[in-house]
């Protein structure tokens, strides 16, 4: 008979049960106990509350008050309900007000608990926000020039910051970078210059974010020599991915291995090694295991 009505129970309860036809069958608590790994007080409360005509005894009391004095009142419970029937896609502020209106003081707080108390409240569906359109023209991006991303990291030298720019093709991944003391629209006039100078095609359009180090006179230079300066949108360093990308790259093969030297001097000299390899020997997965002066080449040729 207490397996049929045990059907019924909440598993806690069934799990008391146990406990109670264990007690009964041995005449142990101490044993029913360490069976079970319950404390000997527990099990005596919920024997002394055990009733075997009555399993509903085994269930968990509500710990809430049986009287709630702030309670809402009843009245103005259905008021709330008869708004959001005649309004259903109205929210609980816009159902606090009108009953404001009405001379009933209920925050929009204590209208939202009565709405999901009685399973009213609708849930709204927000639109997610869209990523803005990138402002560089990727369709139009095929030849090696087509498109330069420059950037700039912080780095360290025996505790003394310095800054690494970094302009990398879209193209052909080709990268030219140089450590400089500043970051400033000079230094970034002056890294230009040295690009431009060193770069085995001609420059159409340059994208970089909107830091202080790309103002005015780095705009001004570019719009000179027939360069389109596209700024990236805030918070979307995704839109310049892949001199991000590049500059993990330089964190994983040169920075973190060490060996950089004491000096600037030494520093510069030990990366233009580097920038070198990357050009000439490393493959690249996103350029099919080639390089990029073979990818250079090949546009070259054809």
């Amino acid at each position: 008979m207490s397996k049929i009505m045990s059907r019924t129970l909440s598993e806690a309860a069934r799990v008391r049960l146990a406990w109670m036809d264990a007690y009964r069958e041995c005449g142990n608590a101490a044993q029913v106990c360490r069976h079970f790994s319950i404390p000997l007080r527990t099990f005596w409360r919920w024997r002394r509350r055990y009733d075997p005509f009555e399993l509903a005894t085994l269930e968990c009391r509500k710990r809430g008050p049986r009287k709630a004095p702030r309670r809402t009142p009843w009245e103005d419970e259905r008021r709330v309900l008869e708004l959001k029937r005649q309004h259903p896609r109205w929210g609980r502020e816009k159902i606090a007000l009108l009953l404001a209106r009405e001379g009933i003081r209920l925050s929009a707080r204590t209208c939202g608990r009565i709405l999901s108390r009685h399973g009213r409240s609708v849930p709204y569906r927000t639109r997610k926000r869209k990523a803005p359109k990138p402002r560089a023209k990727w369709a139009e991006i095929r030849l090696p020039g087509d498109l330069l991303q420059v950037d700039t990291k912080y780095v360290s030298l025996n505790g003394r910051r310095l800054f690494q720019y970094t302009a990398i093709d879209a193209v052909s991944r080709w990268r030219h970078a140089e450590i400089h003391p500043e970051q400033d629209m000079a230094t970034t006039v002056r890294f230009l210059k040295a690009v431009r100078g060193c770069a085995p095609f001609s420059l159409k359009a340059m994208q970089t974010d909107n830091g202080h180090e790309f103002g005015r006179k780095v705009t001004a230079w570019c719009r000179c020599h027939g360069i389109q300066h596209v700024f990236s949108h805030k918070a979307r360093p995704t839109e310049n991915g892949r001199v991000e990308r590049s500059h993990r790259t330089d964190e994983e093969e040169f920075w973190s291995v060490g060996g950089h030297g004491a000096t600037v001097a030494d520093l510069r000299r030990n990366f233009a090694s580097y920038l070198s390899m990357y050009n000439n020997e490393r493959p690249h997965w996103a350029l099919k295991g080639r390089t990029p002066m073979q990818v250079l080449a090949d546009y070259s040729t054809n």
